[in-house]
């Protein structure tokens, strides 16, 4: 059975209905409420990542999401798996001016044993605005300064009203450091986080193992340890927790549930993720300049084998950008529905031969299920005439053609909430005029209206209407050939207890896991 929940600027949409959370402010403050009983018997366990760091630990790169999954870096404010914006370095938070947001930072300590200031705090993300690759959602186009009010209070303003601030400093990709943490090559997040566990040993690409940070904010974690695995493989993840050498494992590949069927010491329930794979093509290439060929060759695809084939039915056909189970998916969405026939009278009309179709689709390693859904893609659009060349390779050896524009189309994995847990990040990077990462290379004006409307609207629902006009528009002109929304699985012994499922990626070890006596 997966799980379908979807996390909202302050709310969990599910079968219980809506339940709200404004962006005016915190007040809930948790010291010393989670965590395990400090007194009792502890246990180190393991746990496998399916990625390793790439860029040093720079805050602003993916590195951030694997120090707040390991329970180490902490941001401002928390994003909870039930959709509500939380204190955590922050207690408090207000829009002081429309165009400026106030952070009451908490009285805590880093790893180090230096204080938690709101200078620190600005060291730390300004550090990030100022790297060379700042995050799409937090940089100087989208901060206009951050400083220190007081030795409490962290200001950040920004060029225009900005309702979503709260939201973007919940990204992972703006954690706090110990000043100690800076100056050198690169960040070192060695003793030098604000989280319940401490990084004691890095073996680069490898491993990284951490102990329980006791003087922790937020209460005595209920582990001694946690000892991290990096395994890029999916077959060998699941073997590591079938034989017990681990006791949570990410993002277990879909045959992994047929493999776990009956075991009963292992918990592995699919759920639903906020990311949609794609088929993106580069509008200024022909002939995907011509809406009739983007949507013929839509229309020529089977969503329902692609998911069947490829995934094994751990997704579902895309409906658009975003999964219908979304509060800001248009009403009614529905799949594309395959029709070859129809594809063909498509491109006959606007006196198009689909055998003059021939294009170069990049398929990157990197996501192990694109081999075989190239393979598909290739093979269904070759029933209606038109050849497809599979480019293949890992992410970093067809980026920067992606970003140059020198492709025909590829295959995108996107989270629609991974540079905030809001839509409008996503939307903004990938189909802005302005996009850092519109690798279509779209701009519609009607298209851009609408977005620039929704970027500045406060009430929610209001703004998820706009996002929802956003994404019939999109589909509707056939930019994207949008394939499958996406689940994932991640495996957990029987033994522990306190996990929760994060669709964001973002927390896995936290205060509350514990592993209970044999």
């Amino acid at each position: 059975m997966v799980q379908h929940r979807w996390w909202i600027g302050g709310a969990l949409v599910g079968a219980l209905g809506l339940t709200g959370c404004g962006f005016s402010g915190g007040s809930t403050d948790t010291d010393g409420e989670t965590g395990g009983e400090g007194d009792a018997e502890r246990a180190t366990i393991g746990y496998v990542e399916a990625f390793s760091p790439s860029s040093g630990f720079a805050i602003g790169s993916d590195d951030a999401f694997i120090l707040t999954r390991i329970g180490c870096l902490e941001t401002l404010l928390r994003y909870t798996p039930d959709g509500e914006v939380v204190p955590e370095i922050a207690t408090e938070w207000v829009q002081s001016e429309p165009t400026t947001w106030e952070f009451t930072v908490r009285e805590a300590s880093f790893q180090d044993g230096s204080a938690v200031t709101a200078e620190a705090v600005v060291t730390a993300l300004q550090d990030v605005i100022d790297s060379d690759t700042p995050p799409r959602s937090f940089n100087h186009e989208t901060i206009a300064g951050i400083e220190a009010a007081d030795e409490a209070t962290v200001r950040i303003s920004t060029p225009e009203p900005d309702p979503l601030l709260p939201l973007r400093v919940t990204s992972p990709t703006t954690g706090i450091l110990a000043p100690s943490a800076y100056g050198g090559e690169q960040v070192d997040p060695v003793g030098t986080c604000t989280g319940p566990f401490e990084i004691t040993d890095i073996a680069s690409g490898v491993s990284i193992s951490l102990e329980a940070y006791d003087d922790y904010w937020g209460g005595t974690p209920g582990l001694d340890g946690v000892e991290v695995q990096h395994i890029s493989d999916g077959e060998a993840r699941v073997t590591q927790l079938r034989t017990g050498e681990t006791d949570i494992s990410a993002n277990l590949p879909a045959v992994a549930m047929t493999q776990l069927e009956g075991d009963e010491s292992i918990v592995a329930e699919p759920f639903e993720l906020p990311r949609t794979t794609g088929m993106l093509f580069n509008l200024d290439q022909e002939p995907f300049d011509e809406e009739v060929v983007r949507d013929a060759i839509r229309t020529a695809l089977d969503l329902d084998e692609i998911v069947d084939a490829v995934y094994e039915g751990f997704a579902a056909p895309a409906v658009g950008p975003f999964a219908s189970s979304a509060p800001w998916a248009p009403e009614a969405a529905a799949p594309v529905e395959s029709d070859p026939d129809a594809a063909v009278a498509m491109l006959s009309g606007a006196g198009i031969d689909p055998a003059s179709i021939d294009f170069e689709l990049i398929a990157y390693t990197d996501q192990v299920a694109f081999a075989d859904l190239s393979q598909v893609i290739q093979a269904q659009l070759a029933e209606i005439g038109i050849t497809v060349t599979i480019r293949s390779g890992a992410y970093a050896s067809v980026e920067q053609d992606l970003l140059d524009g020198n492709y025909d189309a590829t295959l995108l994995s996107r989270s629609t909430l991974t540079d905030v847990p809001d839509p409008g990040g996503f939307l903004s990077s990938d189909y802005g005029c302005d996009g850092g990462y519109n690798l279509s290379n779209h701009c519609d004006p009607d298209v851009e209206a609408v977005l620039q409307e929704a970027l500045a609207t406060s009430d929610d629902d209001t703004r998820y209407g706009l996002y929802a006009e956003m994404a019939s528009m999109l589909q509707e002109r056939a930019v994207t050939a949008f394939l499958v929304h996406e689940y994932n699985t991640y495996g957990v012994s029987a033994d522990i207890a306190g996990y929760v499922d994060d669709p964001l990626g973002q927390r896995v070890i936290t205060t509350d896991l514990t592993m209970e006596a044999p």
